[in-house]
């Protein structure tokens, strides 16, 4: 594996990290359990109130009418896409074969552009419905967006080390 492609790989790691790291403060912040980092960064963008809290609490925050569950927070879904993406990866690296990490990649481009979709729904129902951004969504979707174009950016580069492979063009 070239160093771009270490690179590219180690940029999907850490935004899939933050992500987690943020759906997992964003979970907390829809029970009511909040702590004093996300309340200085939440109530920064709302000049003393805390976004964050407001969009915890609005019927957006949850998938409703699940049985037996009846509720899921949407940052749980968050912390799922962005575990899922994180094992998708470090599998496909870890198998050596540059099929499996370029089927890795592909899937997760398909995942991370679908997520990346949802994000700008969610976007848009926060500006537009709850009349209110919330700062730790916003950069759960900076981190979604960059996972999305990294993934899609490393398997050209995949591919291009392939066809150069090839070819007998060594980079």
């Amino acid at each position: 594996m070239r160093k771009k492609s270490a690179v590219f790989i180690f940029l999907i790691i850490a935004s899939a990290i933050t992500g987690i790291v943020l759906s997992t403060v964003l979970i907390f912040e829809y029970y009511g359990i909040s702590n004093a980092a996300a309340d200085a960064v939440c109530s920064k963008w709302g000049k003393g109130i805390n976004n964050c809290t407001i969009v915890s609490a609005s019927r957006y925050a949850a998938i409703r009418g699940i049985p037996f569950i009846k509720e899921i927070p949407v940052a749980a879904a968050g912390f799922v896409f962005y575990s899922f993406i994180l094992a998708v990866l470090i599998t496909g690296v870890l198998q050596r074969k540059s099929l499996d990490v370029k089927s890795a990649l592909l899937f997760i481009s398909i995942i991370a552009g679908t997520g990346f979709a949802g994000d700008i729904v969610l976007y848009l129902i926060s500006i537009f419905i709850i009349k209110v951004i919330c700062p730790l969504c916003v950069m759960t979707y900076i981190s979604t967006f960059i996972i999305f174009v990294t993934s899609i950016l490393l398997y050209r580069h995949e591919n291009t080390l392939k066809e150069d492979t090839a070819n007998g063009n060594v980079l």
